[in-house]
């Protein structure tokens, strides 16, 4: 399969036996060996991440990327679900994420697998976003959270995400930061969409908020540049608005 085709669903559930190696790894070592010169990328109180999703069409094998495990669907065993809680701990992380289910139950599984361990499930949503979304989750655990997309949730709204942020800033774990237009819209350059990513940043360095604001990169990478350049583009983007 070639890597321009590479779905997300495929990219994400075949880093099942990356995430298990990973898992087993001390992670100081395994921190130590990729960021020998301990990079810092807080920037005036807002931390700046990236999802390995954004390197998708850079050459390697799946083997070679950063992934975690996918076993949080309502097929999987008990087993599964706490092992992939598990490597999430091992792994240092505070939170796992996966896909909003529209089943209610199972958002009670998992919040209640989530009370067990101390993790936080973090459920993502796309255009289907609106604001009472993730209303009965929330309700069902202390440890059922938010993974906000802020550019799919303009996308589906055609609205802004701060009065959203400003009411579940408590249950937000994690942000996807990605350039949206209106109505559907398709992905675009940082600034050139409808997304208020400015705005937004700005509002998490007022507001002190500690969840991250991670790059995905889904726009179209221009002819010349590749994800990594691109990426590196997002960063100065988020550090101008950050000034």
């Amino acid at each position: 399969m070639k890597t321009e085709n590479f779905s997300r669903r495929r990219f994400i559930s075949t880093g099942m036996l990356a995430a298990a190696g990973m898992a087993l790894a001390s992670k100081t070592s395994f921190a130590s060996s990729i960021f020998a010169d301990k990079p810092n990328s807080l920037i005036n109180g807002v931390q700046i991440g990236v999802i390995t999703y954004s390197f998708r069409s850079m050459p390697g094998s799946v083997e070679q990327l950063l992934q975690y495990s996918n076993a949080l669907g309502k097929k999987n065993t008990d087993a599964e679900i706490n092992y992939a809680f598990n490597a999430g701990k091992a792994l240092g992380c505070t939170h796992v994420t996966v896909e909003l289910p529209e089943d209610d139950e199972l958002t009670q599984r998992l919040g209640d697998k989530a009370a067990e361990h101390k993790i936080y499930v973090g459920y993502h949503a796309h255009t289907q976003a609106t604001p009472t979304l993730w209303d009965t989750a929330l309700r069902q655990s202390d440890y059922n959270a938010i993974n906000l997309d802020i550019g799919h949730y303009v996308a589906g709204t055609s609205s802004s995400p701060i009065d959203f942020i400003l009411k579940n800033s408590d249950r937000i774990v994690s942000m996807h930061i990605k350039d949206r237009k209106f109505k559907n819209g398709p992905n675009a350059p940082w600034g050139e969409g409808d997304t208020p990513i400015k705005e937004v940043l700005a509002l998490m360095k007022k507001k002190k908020y500690k969840f991250p604001a991670t790059i995905e990169l889904e726009y179209n990478i221009p002819a010349g540049s590749d994800a990594v350049k691109e990426v590196i583009k997002c960063r100065e983007y988020a550090k101008n608005a950050l000034a």
